[in-house]
């Protein structure tokens, strides 16, 4: 999952006010979002968007409103909840409940980064939350009765949320299906290879609910340990080590692990499907041989290892004045950023409920889209990229053979920069006018790089009148000298690594390759290829163009 990003202003999908980005990936991205209403009515969601040039993808389209349809379908403690979903001006959107915590990938992430293990009862409190949202996705009924049992498919740590309040939840559905539609069988597998089944990794039978027992095995198993058992240095290995090995014996790792957990977790990762715990509900059974953390303690232990990632959500939401609102036409087609435009102060969406929206008291500055930079680490919410992250393989490798602006290493320096709106491939945001530089004397001598004391220091009265007196007539007087423009604009990221790759952009982790298309503001950016297992890092300087696409490509396996 790919974190960290922009906040911004002014940028609206359908009724949703975006606040800040908080995730990309080679398909999508995520944003804290608002949706106003009747008096102070406000709505914080996270707000999942299909990129832009994807929308013209029907089989991706359709995988985007089959995750809406069964999300629709969840009402669960334990699985983060889908208020809405639709499209505007070309933008597919789900709107989440806004988890504020983190992932457990994350969490077990800063464990490791404290040098400590997390504690039993709380490893039992994330095994409960998620046991029982799949429990709850593997018997679900339809309103009439009908059989809709889901299996999920993508169990893993880094879809499953822990908030700072100590709730657990299973989120993104992106490759969920329904057993009871056409079939779960896949001629290709879907989902994160150290954590599938044989069976889903080879396609060799119908994928039910044990395929998520599996998972769900593994992931505690690397909650006990903060290991992935079957991970290796390669796609190949990990799917071979899933094939013909079996699970680690969890207490050489975890003396304190009772030998009940050990074997319930060995059973619970069988390779053979008909060897396999039965259900989540068996899985959590084994598991509960002792004290379970309340949720207080869960929150209070989120709140202290994960303070920066938390961070995000503690900033103040953008205020807004309380003077008049009007409505205006909306925005003209052409030219508008992939379906996030800038919206004038009281401009009110067509086609939509009209809903109160106060403008800035400064209108110049009101329709600016500002991307700030937000310190600290940000958090994955409502676990939204898991999707997107799948199929960015094929989409990096689409655009590392497709033409492009190539990344540019160690370009020349650049002042002014500023980042801007998102915009959609190929077209550059909006300009904004040019600051106005500070008044100068006009002079026919040519400019000196130390400033005379007699263009620095005030005029006298008797100085400035003879200035007035001897200046020709119809000759201008002091002019505002030209300000280079800042460079605007957001271009893309393709990036992949063999065999694979932790990218960190500017400082900030991103996620592991491939990644396709990742947004960012256009000029110079650091990135990093880091692969822990082989102990490999690389470093590359690449600028980005406004609407151009830049790539990299990191071989780890040719010798050094």
């Amino acid at each position: 999952m790919v974190t960290g990003g922009p906040a911004m202003r002014g940028l609206h999908v359908g009724p949703y006010e975006l606040l800040s980005r908080l995730a990309a990936g080679g398909m999508g991205e995520v944003f804290i979002a608002r949706r106003t209403g009747l008096g102070s009515f406000e709505k914080r969601v996270a707000l999942k968007l299909l990129l832009p040039h994807l929308s013209e993808e029907p089989a991706l389209v359709e995988r985007f409103l089959e995750e809406a349809r069964i999300a629709a379908r969840m009402e669960h403690p334990h699985v983060v909840q889908l208020f809405d979903a639709g499209e505007a001006e070309g933008r597919y959107y789900l709107a989440m409940a806004l988890v504020e915590g983190v992932s457990l990938s994350q969490l077990l992430r800063a464990c490791r980064r404290e040098g400590r293990q997390l504690p039993l009862p709380v490893v039992r409190a994330v095994a409960a939350g998620l046991c029982e949202a799949l429990d709850y996705a593997h018997q679900l009924r339809g309103p009439a009765g009908e059989d809709f049992r889901v299996v999920h498919r993508d169990v893993s740590p880094s879809n499953v949320m822990v908030s700072a309040r100590g709730a657990v939840l299973l989120g993104d559905f992106g490759i969920a299906r329904v057993l009871a539609n056409a079939t779960t069988r896949s001629s290709r597998p879907w989902g994160k290879y150290a954590y599938m089944p044989p069976e889903q990794l080879d396609a060799t039978g119908p994928v039910d609910a044990r395929a998520d027992v599996f998972a769900a095995a593994v992931t505690l198993y690397q909650a006990l340990t903060l290991d992935s058992p079957f991970q290796r240095a390669t796609d190949a290995a990990t799917m071979e080590a899933i094939r013909r090995e079996s699970l680690p014996d969890v207490t050489r790792v975890r003396p304190d692990v009772s030998a009940r957990i050990r074997d319930t977790l060995a059973q619970g990762t069988a390779r053979e499907r008909e060897s396999r715990l039965p259900s989540a509900r068996a899985l959590l059974e084994g598991l509960m041989d002792g004290p379970v953390a309340r949720p207080s303690e869960v929150g209070a232990l989120v709140e202290s290892l994960c303070a920066a990632e938390l961070a995000v959500f503690r900033q103040a939401p953008p205020a807004f004045d309380t003077g008049p609102t009007r409505t205006v036409p909306p925005a003209p087609e052409s030219g508008e950023a992939g379906g996030l435009r800038p919206r004038l102060p009281g401009q009110v969406l067509p086609s939509q409920d009209t809903t109160k929206v106060v403008g800035h008291g400064d209108t110049r500055r009101g329709t600016k889209g500002a991307v700030l930079a937000l310190a600290g680490g940000v958090a994955v919410v409502a676990v939204a990229l898991g999707f997107w992250q799948r199929t960015s393989r094929e989409a990096a490798d689409a655009a590392l053979a497709s033409p492009g602006v190539q990344a540019r290493e160690n370009p020349p320096p650049r002042s002014g920069l500023a980042a801007s709106p998102v915009a959609q491939a190929g077209e550059a945001p909006p300009e904004e006018p040019s600051p106005i530089a500070p008044v100068r004397e006009a002079s026919s001598a040519a400019p000196s790089s130390t400033p005379s004391p007699s263009k620095t220091q005030p005029a006298s009265g008797d100085a400035r009148e003879r200035s007035a007196s001897s200046r020709p007539s119809g000759t201008r007087g002091p002019t505002r000298a030209e300000a280079p423009r800042p460079v605007t604009g957001t271009g893309f990221l393709t990036v992949d690594a063999r065999p694979w790759a932790v990218i960190s952009v500017d400082g900030r982790e991103v996620d592991r390759t491939p990644l396709a298309r990742y947004p960012l503001p256009a000029g110079p950016h650091t990135i990093v290829f880091h692969n822990p297992v082989l102990g490999r890092t690389e470093q590359r300087t690449v600028h980005i163009e406004p609407g151009g696409v830049a790539t990299l490509r990191v071989d780890f396996e040719t010798p050094r």
